[in-house]
């Protein structure tokens, strides 16, 4: 039977992975602890939809995290190390 890990099960596979395992195994202990459910089409379908929207998301904030990289620093801020060895912000009169 082919099923759809919903959970991590150890020695078979990781959640979302789609596996073949004996009709008994899946019948009796994976279906029902809710570890995994049946691969039918429509199954297969919702999870090829979610796994389209994780990489749209993935890819969205890469982009973002590449335009803030590429933008120049509006302002600087300038830091002092205080005598406890923190780093503290500095106001424009102690410079």
């Amino acid at each position: 039977m082919r099923v759809i890990l919903k959970a991590e099960v150890r020695g078979l596979g990781r959640t979302g992975e789609i596996k073949d395992v004996a009709d008994g195994y899946a019948r009796n202990y994976l279906l029902p602890k809710g570890l995994a459910i049946e691969a039918t089409g429509g199954e297969l379908k919702l999870l090829a939809q979610e796994r389209q929207s994780e990489k749209t998301k993935k890819d969205r904030a890469h982009q973002d995290a590449e335009e803030l990289a590429k933008r120049p620093w509006q302002g600087t801020q300038c830091l002092k190390l205080t005598e406890g060895g923190k780093l503290e912000r500095a106001s424009d009169q102690e410079l």
